[in-house]
């Protein structure tokens, strides 16, 4: 993290994550696996090799979805890794139609090509995502 977001994470937080670390820790995706990886709610991590804003984003968003899939192996957990600048995937004509019919808000056949919002209807699949959970495993 770049100097100026640990300023101010620090007056955000009142802390440093050796002064606060439960405050820290409140805020860390990495506190919640468990319920996460037990919500059965499909989750995409998608991450950067070359990212410059997530420094080291295999000891963050790669241990995420590690620790996601170890916590539920049936859980619905994706994980896309690449070498994009950061947020670079989240645009509508690269990865960003990809993601949304993986997580089904659009149908899976537009999710290979560059779309405009106001092309895409949404999509009924992402209600029946649940019903691929084991049971008991949601919360």
């Amino acid at each position: 993290m770049g100097r100026a977001k640990q300023r101010l994470a620090r007056k955000e937080i009142v802390g440093t994550p050796w002064t606060a670390p439960a405050k820290f820790a409140a805020r860390s995706p990495i506190s919640y696996v468990q319920a996460i990886a037990h919500s059965c709610v499909p989750v995409q991590v998608w991450w950067s090799r070359t990212d410059e804003i997530v420094l080291d984003s295999a000891k963050q968003s790669g241990r995420m979805a590690r620790e996601l899939r170890a916590a539920n192996p049936a859980a619905p957990i994706e994980e896309y890794v690449g070498d994009w600048d950061h947020t670079d995937a989240m645009r509508h004509e690269t990865d960003l139609p990809k993601m949304l019919a993986g997580l089904g808000p659009l149908p899976p056949e537009l999710g290979s090509q560059a779309i405009r919002a106001n092309d895409i209807a949404p999509s009924v699949d992402a209600a029946r995502r649940g019903a691929s959970c084991p049971a008991g495993s949601s919360s």
